[in-house]
Parts: structure tokens; C-alpha cells; sequence
């Protein structure tokens, strides 16, 4: 079946870096800030999967067959995984009772159904540009994080623990924009370290 109309709230199209101002150590710095851009992917498939139990019966030497619905879920909610647990568990303890059926057989039959769904939605929409770029975006939001833990470590202590000194000298894509901060950190990275040697001698 088809839904009603084009899905416009895909991932967003860019990772986009900003400035923001504070006041650290009584004056202005630049912090450099990410961001998701507000455009969005479209989402142009409007399918969605209708999932139902069928049971035939005989009645009065007749072969009768009857329907329940456990859910209709949209082609993109596949992709986020993001049926509501409660809600199909709910549906499924009805119909269970009403066709006088196990619970856990008919819902391992609806996950085992819905996983094959899944599969087949995931493979063609990893093909998709809007897959390749949110997988970009994560990549360098989790590299970002990576090399903000080792800069923080490696300068700690040398200001402010809440003062966000990574973020003064670098972007999220890793480009060095203030290399005058970065300068004097190495300095006082370097004469903390030679006291520490120092003392322990």
C-alpha cells in the first residue's frame, strides 16, 4: 500500500561549523561549534507494509477465513527501527486471545515477518545518498570526539576545566583555526612538563 504523501524529514544534507563568543579568562574567544544544516533529504518512497494474521475455519461444513491487522508501518520507519513495542504487543495479546493462539508464536511470527521487511528496506536504502552522507556526518562527528578526548587530556589543567579549549582551536572537521591558542598551550604543555621532570629528578 501507499502512504499519502512525500516524507520531507530525512537527515540532514550538511554538518555545517559556526562561532560562538565567550568571555574565557577575561576576554573574548571564538569557540567553533558544529551543527546539522535545517535542509533536510526528502524522502520520496511512499510505501507502507501492512501486517495481518489470517485463520481459516470451517463453519457449517464451510471454509471460512478471517483477518486481523497488527499494524501498517510506514517504508522509513523500518530505518529507524521504530515501531511502538507496547502498542504491537498490545495488538498481538488481542488477536492471541481472539484466534485463541499462543502470544509468543504469533509474535515471533510478526518479528520474523517484519525482520525480512527490514532487510530488504535496509539493503536498498544503504544505497541511498542521504545513508552515505549521514554515515559521513557520523564518521566525522565520532573522529571529532576522538581527537577532542586526546587534545583535552593531553592540555588539562593548563585552563579552566569547563573552558572548551579544543573547540577554540579546532573546528569538527579537524581544521586548525586559531593556531596562536595552539601555540601557547604547547608552551605551557612544554614548561609543565619540564617542571614536572624537574621534581622528579
Amino acid at each position: 500500500m501507499a502512504t499519502k504523501k512525500e516524507i520531507k524529514n530525512g537527515y540532514p544534507k550538511r554538518l555545517e561549523v559556526y562561532s560562538e563568543t565567550k568571555i574565557v579568562d577575561g576576554k573574548e574567544e571564538i569557540l567553533w561549534r558544529y551543527r546539522y544544516s535545517t535542509e533536510r533529504f526528502a524522502r520520496p518512497i511512499k510505501k507502507a507494509y501492512k501486517f495481518t494474521i489470517h485463520e481459516s475455519y470451517r463453519e457449517d461444513g464451510k471454509v471460512k477465513a478471517r483477518q486481523a491487522v497488527i499494524g501498517t508501518f510506514s517504508y522509513y520507519s523500518f530505518i529507524r527501527n521504530s515501531f511502538d513495542y507496547l502498542k504491537v504487543s498490545k495488538k498481538i495479546k488481542h488477536i492471541a486471545e481472539k484466534f485463541n493462539i499462543s502470544f509468543d508464536d504469533l509474535y515471533i511470527i510478526f518479528i520474523n515477518k517484519y525482520e525480512e521487511v527490514q532487510k530488504k528496506i535496509l539493503e536498498e536504502y544503504e544505497q541511498t545518498e542521504e545513508y552515505k552522507t549521514h554515515e559521513y556526518h557520523e564518521s566525522i562527528i565520532a573522529k571529532y570526539g576522538r581527537k577532542k578526548y586526546v587534545f583535552d587530556e593531553k592540555y588539562r589543567g593548563l585552563k579552566e576545566w569547563w573552558i572548551d579549549t579544543y573547540a577554540i582551536c579546532y573546528d569538527v572537521f579537524g581544521t586548525l583555526k586559531n593556531p596562536e591558542e595552539l601555540e601557547r598551550l604547547q608552551h605551557a604543555y612544554e614548561v609543565r612538563e619540564k617542571r614536572r621532570a624537574a621534581r622528579r629528578r
